[in-house]
C-alpha cells in the first residue's frame, strides 16, 4: 500500500505541462459509488449509492469541505459524513499541497447484525497536481478514527471539460473496504 502511494507521488511530483487554469478548492462534486465492504462476519458486500461533496476557499491558503456518502445493498447500509477545514500550498506552478481536518460521522446498518453510529476525527493529506492540460491527478491519504482508526490510500483523477465542468474518477482503498467513485463536478 505504501509502495502505491509512494509511486504516485513520484509520478505527480513531475512537472510535463501546466493547466491553463489553477487547481480550484471551490467545487461541487456529485458521484456514484461502488464500494466493497467486509462485512461484521468477514463477508464481503458490494455496495452502490451516491456521494455528494464540495469545498469553498475562504481565503488563497485555506478552505472548508463536506461530503456525504451513502451506499447500500439488501443487507448492509452506510452512510459516512464529513466535515472539515484545509489548508492549501502551491508546492509549483502546476502542483498543490493540501491537508484537511475533519469531524466524521459513520453509520453501519445491517438487517442481519447490528450496526455502529459513531463519530469521530479525521485527516487527510495528499498532492492534486494539473501535469497534463485538462486533467488534474490526486494523490494521498485518508484518516479517520470513528469506533476503530482507519487509513485509506487514495488516487483520482478530473478531466476538464471547460473551466467550470469536468468529469471525475476516485478510488481509495484499505484493509477492509475500497471505494471507487465515478461523477461530474462542477468548479466555481
Amino acid at each position: 500500500m505504501n509502495k502505491i502511494l509512494l509511486s504516485s507521488l513520484v509520478l505527480l511530483s513531475g512537472s510535463l505541462l501546466a493547466s491553463e487554469k489553477p487547481i480550484s478548492f471551490n467545487q461541487v462534486q456529485l458521484g456514484y459509488v461502488m464500494t466493497d465492504h467486509d462485512g461484521p462476519n468477514g463477508d464481503p458486500d458490494e455496495l452502490g449509492g451516491f456521494l455528494l461533496a464540495g469545498s469553498y476557499e475562504i481565503n488563497d491558503k485555506f478552505y472548508v469541505a463536506g461530503e456525504y456518502n451513502s451506499s447500500s445493498d439488501v443487507d448492509v447500509d452506510i452512510i459516512y459524513q464529513k466535515a472539515g477545514v484545509g489548508y492549501f500550498n502551491a508546492i509549483n506552478e502546476s502542483m498543490v499541497f493540501y491537508g484537511q481536518l475533519n469531524l466524521v460521522a459513520v453509520e453501519i446498518g445491517s438487517r442481519v447484525s447490528g450496526g455502529i453510529d459513531d463519530g469521530g476525527v479525521g485527516l487527510d493529506l495528499g498532492i492534486k497536481s494539473s501535469m497534463v492540460e485538462n486533467m488534474v491527478l490526486k494523490a494521498g491519504i485518508e484518516y479517520y478514527s470513528v469506533e476503530d482508526a482507519k487509513t485509506f490510500v487514495v488516487l483520482g483523477a478530473d478531466y476538464k471539460f471547460n473551466s467550470n465542468f469536468s468529469a471525475f474518477a476516485d478510488y481509495k482503498t484499505e484493509s477492509d473496504d475500497s471505494h471507487f467513485v465515478l461523477g461530474v463536478s462542477y468548479s466555481f
